[in-house]
């Protein structure tokens, strides 16, 4: 189960709105002021950009509540695959399948094919995936509580 941290923004009849700060890879190494894959991330998402997502819960949750939220790493790794390997099969696809017809034909069919493979991710991802990729909710931050002091 991939984790991360949340709070609560609104809750209404058993689902709660949770804003979650998009955490990026980079940002723990020497380079990360340096590297284009971190100086990209932040130029594309926006430092500190947040997402919000719709969570079902059964917790009695208050809007403020910081909130641990749990993805299914299952779901998670078939979303990834589907995201990108039916654009990619189908860019493939078109190209092997007009070669014979002429390099030129290959490209535009690959374009196409490309095309149609990034249309049906959508459709097929619902209908395939459901509820693997659900995020669900797995507690609750309290932290008004004191952690005990170890024993020596």
């Amino acid at each position: 189960m991939l984790e991360a941290q949340g709070r609560v923004i609104a809750i209404e009849k058993g689902v709660a709105l949770v804003e979650s700060a998009r955490q990026s890879a980079c940002g723990g190494c020497a380079s990360k002021g340096h590297c284009g894959t971190g100086l990209m991330g932040d130029a594309l998402a926006g430092a500190g950009h947040a997402s919000r997502m719709y969570v079902p819960t059964a917790l009695d949750l208050q809007p403020g509540d910081e909130v641990v939220i749990g993805l299914p790493e299952e779901g998670m790794l078939q979303a990834s695959l589907m995201l990108y390997g039916l654009p990619l099969t189908g860019m493939l696809g078109g190209m092997v399948a007009a070669q014979p017809l002429g390099e030129g034909l290959a490209i535009v069919s690959g374009v196409i094919g490309l095309c149609v493979g990034m249309a049906l991710v959508r459709p097929l991802s619902h209908r395939l995936l459901g509820q693997k990729t659900q995020p669900c909710i797995l507690s609750r931050i309290d932290r008004n509580r004191i952690p005990p002091c170890p024993s020596s």
